[in-house]
């Protein structure tokens, strides 16, 4: 019987490390790849180096990006719409988005680094500042 406890605590404790570890890796994220489409749209998971690079393909476009929070935090540039406007970074770079705070997130410092997946339409201010209305 003690034997058995154990290897049942040996297992458990297996199982728990080992879902803490994956929840810690860094997200991967493809440049570009379909998630889902709705009605002739692709939504597509692209990384926000690939949004500034190509921000006329991208316009009006609705895709869907993985990242940290940043609150207002990792631009040095004003917010393209509102001073509620926040910042999601990825592995290559940082925007502003446009649209309600994620769940379990507020400016200045509450959820900063929490990693959120976002989907919304890419635009340009009339100064020219890439940023992601959020759609959903």
């Amino acid at each position: 019987m003690k034997n058995l406890y154990i290897w049942f605590l040996i297992i458990f404790i297996s199982l728990i490390s080992a879902t803490c570890v994956e929840k810690s890796k860094t997200v991967e994220q493809k440049p570009s790849q379909e998630i889902e489409k709705e009605e002739n749209l692709v939504v597509q998971s692209i990384s926000i180096e690939e949004i500034i690079k190509n921000r006329n393909k991208y316009l009006n476009k609705e895709i869907v990006i993985t990242g940290e929070f940043q609150g207002w935090q990792g631009i040095n540039a004003p917010p393209p719409v509102s001073f509620s406007d926040w910042v999601i970074k990825d592995q290559t770079g940082a925007i502003y988005v446009h649209g309600p705070y994620p769940e379990g997130c507020r400016p200045p410092d509450i959820g900063i680094g929490k990693v959120i997946t976002i989907k919304g339409k890419i635009q340009i201010n009339d100064k020219g500042a890439v940023y992601i209305l959020l759609t959903k």
